[in-house]
């Protein structure tokens, strides 16, 4: 998250998807507050495109196409 944040803050990249094989792995993902140990950004993460949260919009691909614009 870390680097993805360098590369959104140094115009490098527009938006961030992150790919895990599981979700246990995609917990490691949510939102984390950063900049109480001295980084510039937050890591934060809006709900309706978190598409591994048992919350989740059972119409993930309407989620994803929504979060690319299409």
């Amino acid at each position: 998250m870390y680097l993805a944040l360098e590369k959104l803050k140094n115009n490098q990249v527009k938006k961030v998807i992150v790919a895990v094989p599981e979700r246990s792995i995609a917990k490691s993902f949510a939102t984390t507050n950063l900049t109480e140990t001295g980084f510039h950004s937050d890591w934060i993460i809006q709900p309706q495109f978190d598409l591994c949260s048992q919350v989740a919009n059972k119409r993930k691909t309407v989620a994803f196409k929504k979060f690319h614009g299409v």
